[in-house]
């Protein structure tokens, strides 16, 4: 039997081959350059056409899981109400202390801190999770 298979196999795919070499010699040359192989109503692989009318614009819009930008304005509240909170603790807060206090973000706070110590309100001592700020 598996003789008998195998013999049914190989002829039936001579059978094809030469089907397809008879179609091949007998088709003409823009006949076979024009067909690009892809079935028609089906999308092949790779971009899609480029279409001729025009594309709208989007605005931007913030990235998933990032706050959005604020203007400058918000950032001077935030070292009025550094200063604030650091005058009423004379002994200081370390950064972990008065970020939880204000209910900032470390970014925001890193910010309205860096402007605060340029404008010379507040004065910071240490590094890392040692920093401490006191008022001036």
């Amino acid at each position: 039997m598996p003789q008998n298979l195998q013999a049914t196999i190989r002829q039936l795919a001579e059978t094809f081959a030469e089907g397809l070499l008879q179609a091949a010699r007998s088709a003409s040359l823009e006949e076979i350059l024009q067909s690009d192989g892809a079935v028609p109503g089906r999308r092949t692989a790779g971009r899609p056409r480029k279409s001729s009318a025009p594309v709208a614009i989007a605005e931007p819009v913030a990235k998933r899981g990032r706050p959005a930008k604020r203007n400058g304005a918000s950032g001077d509240v935030s070292i009025d109400r550094i200063v604030e909170v650091l005058r009423k603790n004379p002994k200081g807060l370390r950064s972990e202390q008065l970020r939880a206090q204000l209910k900032l973000e470390k970014i925001p706070f890193r910010q309205a801190a860096a402007k605060a110590l340029d404008a010379n309100l507040i004065t910071r001592t240490g590094e890392k999770r040692s920093t401490t700020f006191f008022a001036k």
